[in-house]
């Protein structure tokens, strides 16, 4: 590293400084799910540290697991095991919550990206969609499984997907639970090539 280079540990994630770029590396041993403490470190690391480090320039964030971008929220972890009784009697702060800092990630002035590096789903493919680029490995594949949980997305699919890649093809990923992989994605606009 060079002398204006810095790393910067958060459990779960790294964070690098160099060169103009922050980039942020996922590692939550096996499959990146997302527990409550790794979305505060996400936040911290978006708009508490890389935001307003004049420094960078631009954000990365990547999966720090072989071929694994993220397997979206652990939601027994994250909310316990009453997640579903929760969500029928409407207390979704938690859900709340999530929705309100990915849309600040989605207003950061500086470019961010996604490096997507193999499974991305559920929470982690929208943490992809509040970046300004999405950019992935060939094996890499994507999909929004809270269909088949009977739950609804809440980082903010609804809104981006449909915006990025149109209503059908959203449709299709948000009700029915499709999977795509890196080449579809490529074709339907997600990612740049």
């Amino acid at each position: 590293m060079t002398d204006s280079s810095s790393e910067i540990k958060l459990k779960h994630l790294t964070i690098e400084i160099a060169d103009g770029i922050g980039t942020i590396t996922i590692c939550r041993p096996p499959h990146n799910a997302y527990n409550s403490e790794l979305f505060e470190n996400i936040y911290e690391a978006f708009l508490d540290i890389l935001q307003h480090d004049d420094r960078v320039r631009v954000i990365i964030v990547t999966g720090g697991i072989r071929n694994c971008f993220g397997a979206g929220a652990y939601l027994d972890q994250l909310f316990g095991p009453g997640v579903t009784d929760d969500l029928r009697q409407n207390r979704d702060h938690t859900f709340h919550r999530v929705r309100i800092k990915y849309s600040e990630i989605a207003r950061i002035a500086k470019p961010t990206i996604a490096a997507i590096n193999g499974i991305c789903i559920g929470a982690s493919l929208e943490l992809a969609l509040m970046c300004d680029l999405r950019v992935s490995s060939d094996i890499a594949f994507f999909s929004l499984p809270e269909a088949d949980l009977k739950i609804v997305t809440t980082g903010g699919a609804t809104v981006w997907l449909p915006r990025i890649i149109g209503a059908g093809r959203a449709k299709e990923m948000l009700l029915l639970g499709r999977r795509i992989n890196a080449k579809t994605a490529l074709d339907w606009g997600w990612l740049i090539g």
